[in-house]
């Protein structure tokens, strides 16, 4: 079928005409809809017509129709005399994660959907830069059923990074263009996202301001349709100021736009309209709607199932349902401590209660989840922003059965939420290339060259599986008998297990490949000159060290008594009732949760002021309302001075305090390097390389993107 033709069932909009069409024909056939949902869907019909028209304004042959039942004979009451049950015939089966679908017009080879997810890969002026129409093509080109921008900004206020793409003049449809057509060239639909920005104070706003805006956001949909576009989605919510206006967190307002939900809905509503007179009666409209904003005072479930139904009929083709905002990012942007998963629960009400298709995202990171929310009816597509931003060739290694072969989203959020741990642009931690697919894919080699990789951890991994890839002969050397490195302990903590799921697609990656794997076995000094590569990697990562700042820390007279948290994450070392953790950064905090959990009582002092600052902001609080729920008691500018027949003297306030009363002390600071060979290689091999923590101990992504980076230079 060719783009932009209506499928053969089609959503059409909630105009006038669409509704007495379908009020002739209940056309309902499209997204696996059961018997239930067009019965429930008939009567809602019938409220609406009969509320809009008089009867005298119906065709006669609807006013003189019988009605007919939206049962099927079998559903049908029993005759007179007999029992009578309500008819409750069990629901159908959701869609199957390779059906298609249709939001309006805009047929979609699939039901997985590249949710918006905020890059900061436009320019400083919003253009769709290189950067990211390769980031979004590269997601359409594996398979996905529709791609959704970010939020564009339709003004040059309310920006929510620097780089936040705009439509706020022509001079912006350029950009928009070129990733129309390399989208459609790539096989899949576009959906242009617009949004204006959360602003400092919603009340401020007067309103001949807030009116003002429905002719921004309508010149912006008309230059998203202009651009080529199939549709366009209006964020109502995440905490934009749309979504600030619904929020009864943020507005206080006592004219027409403020107070009951009919006037917090008054501009969303208001703004759907313009958009619709502006694109046309048959341009797809999408609206984006928080059901929960996980605030204080903020939307309730209730009342976001509510707007959503609300938003439903006012003339869009499709719903986006998502829960949390830009201040409970945490929800919006849900890690591995969010469990169960609350958008899919929500969406499932929603879908009950409107009669559009529902696209659901926040946190969907497997194929297992997506198939369980399709099959339990919970919503009619699935957005998958960041398992794509992982892999963005998910959909098409599933369909061809490659499974295994999907690099898995992690949930650490440690690179994905634009600011955040340092930087403004979307960067993965398990893939290297997210970010940066504008560059062109590394050559292979026109002769093999002979490699070695010194460590099995991710670094190491990820730079032997990219130089057999280019055409390298390697081998790679792991002292333990098992891959992964420190990710295997990471993996460990509570909630943990997904990041055992990147140790898994790492086994795989390495069977998949030319590799040549040696586990445990040490790769020392004469070992190596012996294979005479050309090239040595060094990717040993770094181990945790006692302190030796720390005076009796090391005391060979009290074994037991201090060990390292690798070795408690490890199973290799007992823990007694009463501890203490030296080092809260993310390890340290991690592993006061794993122990505290088991009944333990723990402590754990750290020298810096914000012992948990590196810890991302999106996991941050998260993990604090456990250690707290667990009566972890964390000492910020705490500094063990001594450590003296099992007493531990700890410096905080310009004073010592004595723990006397410890069983075990767990250090979980002093990284040493794991470098040792590489100033007596440099003799010998003509290219010696150190990366990842080997070289210096920091982030998971940088130290992997560091790999590949290295490898792909050579």
């Amino acid at each position: 079928m060719p783009r932009g033709t209506p499928a053969a069932h089609c959503w059409r909009p909630w105009g006038l005409s669409a509704r007495r069409h379908c009020a002739r024909n209940c056309a309902w056939a499209m997204l696996g809809t059961t018997w239930r949902h067009m019965r429930d869907w008939r009567r809602e019909l019938e409220v609406r017509v009969s509320s809009e028209n008089t009867a005298s304004e119906r065709p006669a042959s609807e006013n003189e129709r019988p009605e007919e039942s939206p049962l099927t004979p079998e559903e049908q009451p029993q005759a007179d005399g007999d029992k009578v049950a309500e008819a409750t015939a069990p629901a159908a089966p959701g869609p199957d994660l390779f059906a298609p679908g249709s939001l309006g017009t805009v047929a979609a080879a699939n039901r997985i959907v590249l949710s918006p997810l905020e890059t900061g890969l436009a320019s400083a002026e919003g253009e769709f830069t290189p950067e990211l129409v390769s980031y979004l093509v590269a997601r359409a080109r594996g398979g996905v059923g529709l791609v959704m921008t970010e939020a564009v900004n339709v003004s040059e206020t309310g920006l929510t990074n620097s780089r936040m793409p705009r439509l706020t003049t022509n001079d912006h449809i350029a950009g928009l263009r070129t990733l129309a057509e390399e989208v459609h060239r790539a096989g899949a639909p576009l959906a242009a996202t617009l949004t204006l920005g959360p602003v400092d104070d919603v009340n401020a706003l007067t309103a001949e301001e807030l009116a003002q805006l429905q002719g921004q956001f309508a010149e912006a949909a008309g230059r998203a349709q202009t651009a080529g576009a199939d549709a366009v989605a209006l964020e109502l919510g995440n905490g934009h100021l749309l979504g600030q206006l619904l929020s009864p967190a943020s507005n206080a307002r006592e004219d027409e736009y403020g107070g009951s939900l009919d006037n917090r809905l008054r501009l969303p509503l208001a703004v759907l309209a313009a958009l619709r007179e502006r694109v046309g009666e048959d341009f797809p409209l999408l609206a984006c709607v928080t059901v929960d904003e996980r605030l204080e005072g903020g939307v309730t479930p209730e009342e976001g199932v509510e707007s959503a139904c609300r938003v439903s009929r006012a003339g869009v083709q499709g719903l986006l349902i998502t829960v949390g905002t830009v201040r409970s990012r945490q929800y919006a942007a849900p890690c591995h401590y969010v469990v169960p998963l609350p958008a899919p629960a929500l969406a499932a009400k929603v879908k009950e209660a409107v009669v559009v298709p529902v696209v659901v995202a926040g946190g969907i990171r497997t194929v297992a989840e997506a198939t369980e929310i399709l099959a339990g009816g919970q919503a009619d597509f699935v957005g998958m922003s960041r398992a794509l931003l992982a892999d963005p060739e998910l959909p098409m290694k599933l369909r061809t059965g490659r499974e295994a072969s999907v690099v898995p989203c992690i949930g650490c959020n440690q690179a994905c939420v634009v600011g955040e741990g340092g930087g403004r642009l979307l960067r993965c931690v398990t893939n290297p290339r997210a970010g940066f697919e504008h560059e062109p894919t590394p050559l292979r080699m026109l002769s093999p060259r002979d490699l070695v990789v010194v460590g099995g951890g991710p670094a190491g991994v990820v730079a032997a599986v990219t130089a057999a890839q280019r055409g390298f002969r390697v081998t790679l050397f792991e002292q333990e008998t098992q891959i992964g490195g420190r990710f295997r302990l990471a993996a460990v903590p509570p909630h943990k297990a997904l990041l055992g799921r990147y140790v898994e697609w790492l086994k795989q990656a390495l069977a998949d490949s030319t590799v040549k794997v040696r586990l445990g076995e040490r790769a020392d000094y004469e070992t190596l000159r012996g294979l005479a590569p050309e090239v040595v990697i060094l990717a040993g990562g770094a181990s945790l060290d006692l302190p030796e700042t720390i005076p009796g820390i090391a005391d060979p007279l009290l074994p037991g008594f201090v060990v390292s948290a690798d070795e408690v994450l490890a199973g290799k070392a007992p823990v007694g009732k009463r501890v203490m953790i030296v080092g809260a950064r993310r390890v340290g905090l991690e592993t006061a949760d794993l122990l505290a959990g088991d009944g333990r009582h723990v402590i754990v002092c750290d020298s810096s002021q914000a012992p948990d600052a590196l810890v991302p902001a999106t996991v941050r609080p998260l993990l604090e309302e456990r250690l707290k729920a667990n009566k972890v008691e964390v000492l910020a500018e705490a500094t063990v001075v001594r450590v003296r027949d099992m007493v531990v003297f700890v410096r905080q306030g310009g004073r010592i305090v004595q723990y006397d009363s410890l069983d075990t002390v767990v250090v979980a600071c002093g990284w040493r390097r794991n470098d040792e060979l590489a100033s007596r290689l440099a003799e010998h091999v003509a290219t010696v390389v150190v990366v990842g923590d080997a070289r210096s101990p920091r982030t998971a992504m940088a130290a992997i993107r560091e790999a590949y980076e290295t490898v792909a230079k050579l």
